[in-house]
């Protein structure tokens, strides 16, 4: 026996499942199973797909949040700033009919004395064409002494009093003049404001619009990854479904194949073929198919004493003894054409690899264990297939343990 074979038996023991494939039997890989590579491929590139697809389309969600976020507070932002435009378009409306106001007085008062300054060069004139004896005669008209003096006083008089208004009115000329000014100054620095406001306003809501146009663009991505992925899912599905049925049809190949063999086995005259049903269980006892908890197994349980002894159930070479956890001892046997025999929970193994035995030879004792209480477990193997042994027993054998339970 090679020792790839025997790894395999190894690797096959230690999973606990007991199921001995040996390789140089392994069936050629049909085209079915070359179909089933190649779909199992094609499943992993979907999958990997589905994975970065779903990847993008949270990508694409997170950036969608934030921008929804990014254009309510633009929202607000620009909220705010059309009330502040607004009140600087009242202040301004405000100030700017104030100094129309102003304007308006500064012109009454500019009008005023302009009359004024009028009236004072008239009077001024009209002195000065008369000259200083047409001034005396004026005052000297006068009948008595005392209206000569009220008539010089009179003219002093008017001319103060023309000197104080034209300087009143001059004064409050300036005063209405600087407030203008003050109020067309105020106003230009609202309008500036203003307009600056205005400004800042519009390009938030240009820049609320590209957050906008970016975040169509990003629902449309994100519809277009959805898409992908529903196809990709879809594509999943279908392949699964198809692995599904090359899966099945490899199995019915694979059963086929070895319904095929077996026959041919079985009709090729091999040693061990020709001794089915004429040959003896490893230990005489009780048989059955399930264990005290009621789980079926593969082989068959034969109760029996412990110390019982065990026997080789046809001639064949040892390719495994030793321990197994849960099984206990174990031996198996390569008895050629592709059969196998394992007997396990054993108290004690007198054989080893590579011995030769001969059917009935002992190769170990009965001992104990979780598959029965006392006894050993028993199970014969055509190449990777499980055979029910008892047709193999002797049928006489069988009769004599009416203990016997399918």
């Amino acid at each position: 026996m090679s020792r790839h074979l025997l790894k395999c038996l190894l690797v096959a023991l230690a999973s606990f499942v007991l199921l001995i494939v040996p390789c140089q039997h392994a069936p050629a890989r049909t085209s079915t199973y070359k179909q089933i590579k190649q779909k199992k491929k094609e499943l992993k590139t979907v999958e990997k797909g589905i994975k970065e697809k779903k990847k993008l389309i949270n990508e694409v969600k997170k950036k969608e949040r934030s921008l929804l976020e990014e254009l309510e507070n633009l929202d607000k932002d620009i909220e705010k700033q059309w009330h502040k435009l607004e009140e600087a378009r009242r202040k301004w409306t405000e100030v700017e009919l104030e100094f129309l106001k102003a304007r308006e007085v500064f012109q009454k008062q500019k009008a005023l004395l302009d009359d004024l300054q009028k009236k004072v060069e008239s009077r001024l004139r009209g002195l000065y064409e008369t000259g200083t004896i047409g001034t005396l005669n004026i005052i000297f008209a006068a009948e008595t002494v005392p209206e000569i003096y009220s008539r010089q006083a009179y003219l002093k008089k008017l001319l103060a009093h023309d000197k104080e208004v034209r300087k009143r009115y001059l004064k409050e000329l300036e005063r209405v003049k600087a407030v203008k000014d003050d109020l067309q100054f105020k106003s230009n620095l609202f309008k500036k404001a203003a307009l600056k406001m205005e400004q800042e306003t519009l390009q938030l809501e240009a820049k609320k619009e590209e957050k906008k146009k970016l975040l169509q663009r990003l629902i449309q991505q994100g519809e277009d990854y959805s898409q992908n992925l529903a196809e990709l899912q879809q594509a999943r599905q279908s392949l699964k479904a198809l692995l599904k049925e090359l899966r099945k049809q490899a199995w019915l190949e694979r059963k086929r194949r070895e319904k095929q063999r077996l026959k041919a086995a079985l009709s090729s005259g091999a040693s061990l073929v020709k001794q089915k049903g004429d040959l003896e269980p490893p230990v005489y006892g009780a048989i059955t198919r399930k264990t005290p908890a009621g789980k079926k197994v593969r082989g068959v349980l034969i109760a029996a004493p412990w110390g019982s002894n065990v026997t080789a159930f046809f001639d064949g070479q040892v390719v495994y003894a030793g321990s197994l956890k849960g099984y206990g001892n174990v031996i198996i046997l390569d008895h050629g054409d592709g059969f196998m025999s394992l007997v396990a929970q054993l108290s004690v193994l007198f054989r080893q690899v590579g011995d030769m035995v001969h059917e009935g030879d002992v190769i170990g004792l009965s001992g104990s264990g979780p598959w029965i209480p006392e006894g050993v477990y028993f199970e014969l193997r055509w190449e990777d297939k499980t055979l029910n042994p008892l047709p193999w027993f002797n049928p006489s054998w069988l009769k004599v343990n009416r203990a016997f339970k399918k």
